[in-house]
């Protein structure tokens, strides 16, 4: 099963959002208040980010469990631990959109950008997916990324064009 790292089949996943600890496209918002516009400016660029980044994090997924299903265990861990970096970034991001909202600083902020319902959802699948990770089940791995984790994330892209326009 082991293998040596194909660069290849490897996910590599831009990374064009906020890095942990390294502030991000947000940040200014939450000490500066630059105003109802500068943060609706600042926003729509995050939104962009992250549906840019969706994109790109949805078909590596994807890779990685058809690496996982065709026995390319080393090759998909490479490119899941990519994937859950980028996510975690997303991660990171939406926390910065419910700052927003909490903050009061931008009064039209589309709620929907908060992704309230998928919290549970993402945090319990997550949860099993490191235990299926760390118990080696690979194909149920698998399962998870591309049945559970990928139709999540298609759900919260989905949802990005209508908050764009209302941004707009």
């Amino acid at each position: 099963m082991g293998e040596s790292v194909n660069r290849e089949n490897t996910s590599q996943i831009p990374n064009r959002l906020p890095r942990p600890g390294g502030g991000g496209i947000l940040s200014p918002i939450l000490g500066t208040h630059p105003g109802e516009a500068g943060v609706k400016d600042l926003v729509r660029e995050g939104v962009q980010n992250l549906e840019t980044s969706l994109g790109e994090i949805v078909p590596a997924l994807l890779r990685v469990s058809s690496d996982y299903r065709l026995g390319r265990d080393a090759s998909a861990n490479a490119g899941f631990g990519q994937c859950l970096e980028a996510l975690r970034s997303v991660i990171e991001l939406v926390a910065k959109f419910r700052e927003v909202l909490a903050s009061g600083a931008f009064p039209d902020f589309p709620a929907a950008l908060t992704f309230a319902g998928h919290d549970q959802r993402l945090l319990g699948l997550l949860n099993e997916m490191s235990s299926a990770q760390q118990g080696r089940d690979w194909i149920f791995l698998a399962d998870l990324i591309e049945y559970e984790l990928v139709p999540i994330l298609k759900e919260i892209a989905g949802g990005l064009p209508d908050a764009i326009r209302a941004l707009a």
